[in-house]
């Protein structure tokens, strides 16, 4: 009996970002334990904004859903605005999922 194995491509991760005037939605294009860079149409946000991220890890199905804090606001040509996050706190649990994933995805990124 064979048994066929779906390959899942890790990115971009649907991505959803809690601010004091709504939801933003975007996009997970590269992610790291310290944080993650998110792709997004619209941006009205600044440098040290504290906000909530929501996203679910592909394959595993674990939702990482904590506080982040914007570090910095990129333009890029072909993805749009790039926005990168690093996380405020993380729980155990989800520390060693990003881990589990990143080593899945790549052996060497979950250093």
């Amino acid at each position: 009996m064979s048994v066929s194995v779906k390959k899942v491509k890790p990115f971009p991760i649907p991505l959803t970002l809690k601010t004091a005037s709504g939801d933003l939605q975007g996009q997970v294009v590269k992610l790291t334990i310290q944080g993650f860079i998110a792709s997004a149409s619209s941006v009205p946000l600044q440098p040290g904004d504290k906000l909530e991220c929501s996203f679910e890890l592909p394959v595993i199905h674990e939702v990482i859903a904590t506080g982040c804090v914007l570090i910095k606001l990129y333009g890029h040509a072909t993805m749009g605005n790039l926005i990168e996050f690093h996380f405020l706190s993380l729980t155990t649990t989800h520390r060693m999922a990003l881990a589990s994933f990143l080593k899945a995805i790549s052996p060497g990124a979950a250093k």
